[in-house]
C-alpha cells in the first residue's frame, strides 16, 4: 500500500507535465503551411527607394529582412542598417561585428550604410529611453527612409521590444512618414518546424493575429534565398549553438514575413 502511495504523486505530476505541455503547445500554434494563400504580398522595393532596417542584434537584419535587402539591392533601392547593440553579450563584439560587416556585405550593403550605435547587447531596457529614442531619431533624420523595418513590439526578446517601441516614437519626432513593416524573430513555437528547409513558408503565430495589423508575406526568389542562406552562414559564433542554429536555420525560408499597420 505504502508503495503504491510513493507512486501517485510522480503520475499525478506527469500528467500534470503532459497537461501544460499540450496546452503550451495548444496556445501557441502557428498557422499551418497551406495558410500561405491567406497572406497579401507586400509592395516589393523599387528603384530609388530608401530602406532603413532596425536591427538589434548582429544577424537580425539577416535573419528577419535579409531577402528584402538582396531583393531592394538589385533593384536599385538604398538600404541602411542601423545595428542599435553590440552583440557582446558573450565578450565577441570584434567576432560579432566582422560577421555582421561579411553579411551585409554578401546581401550587398555598401560598408558606409551601416551605422553601429554601440549599445550593450542585451541590456538595451535598461537604457535611457529618451537617449535612445534621440539615437534613432538622428538616423531616421539622416537616413529619410521611405520604408523602415522594425521589430515585432510582441517580440519576446526585451531588446527587440525595446527597439521597437523606441523606433516608433522617434519617426513621431520628424516630419517623416515612412512606411512601418514589423518582422518576428523570438516567439514560442515560430518557426515550425525548427530546421533548415527552404521548401516551407514563414507563417505568423495565431496568437500574433490582431485586427489592427495585418501579416504579409514577401516571395523570395530562389536566387535571393540562397544569398540569404549565404549571409546567414556568415555568423559562425551564433550557428555553434544548437538552439540559435535552429532559429536562424529555420529563417531561410521561400518567403519572409512582416506586420503591418492597418
Amino acid at each position: 500500500m505504502l508503495k503504491n502511495r510513493r507512486l501517485v504523486l510522480p503520475i499525478l505530476l506527469g500528467i500534470a507535465f503532459l497537461i501544460l505541455f499540450a496546452f503550451y503547445n495548444w496556445y501557441y500554434q502557428v498557422i499551418p503551411q497551406a495558410g500561405i494563400s491567406l497572406l497579401n504580398g507586400i509592395e516589393p522595393p523599387r528603384a530609388g527607394d530608401t530602406i532603413a532596417v532596425f536591427s538589434p542584434h548582429p544577424d537580425d537584419e539577416t535573419t528577419a529582412v535579409g531577402g528584402y535587402v538582396r531583393t531592394a539591392i538589385l533593384k536599385g533601392a538604398n538600404v541602411w542598417i542601423v545595428l542599435v547593440t553590440d552583440g557582446n553579450k558573450h565578450h565577441l563584439k570584434n567576432v560579432r561585428y566582422s560577421e555582421f560587416n561579411a553579411a551585409t556585405s554578401t546581401l550587398g550593403v555598401p560598408a558606409n550604410h551601416l551605422i553601429f550605435l554601440n549599445y550593450p547587447d542585451g541590456k538595451l531596457a535598461r537604457k535611457d529611453p529618451n537617449k535612445l529614442i534621440a539615437d534613432f531619431t538622428k538616423s531616421i533624420v539622416s537616413i529619410r527612409p521611405d520604408i523602415v523595418f522594425i521589430p515585432h513590439p510582441k517580440d519576446r526578446h526585451p531588446d527587440h521590444r525595446t527597439t521597437s517601441i523606441a523606433v516608433e516614437k522617434a519617426i513621431t519626432q520628424t516630419t517623416l512618414k515612412p512606411v512601418i513593416y514589423y518582422y518576428l524573430v523570438h516567439y514560442p513555437h515560430f518557426p515550425i518546424p525548427k530546421r533548415l528547409d527552404q521548401s516551407l513558408y514563414l507563417l505568423p503565430p495565431i496568437r500574433l493575429i490582431e485586427f489592427n495589423r495585418e501579416w504579409k508575406s514577401f516571395t523570395l526568389s530562389p536566387e535571393v534565398e540562397d544569398a540569404k542562406l549565404e549571409a546567414t552562414l556568415k555568423y559562425k559564433t551564433q550557428l555553434m549553438f544548437p538552439p540559435l542554429k535552429e532559429l536562424l536555420d529555420s529563417l531561410v525560408r521561400k518567403n519572409e514575413l512582416f506586420s503591418v499597420n492597418k
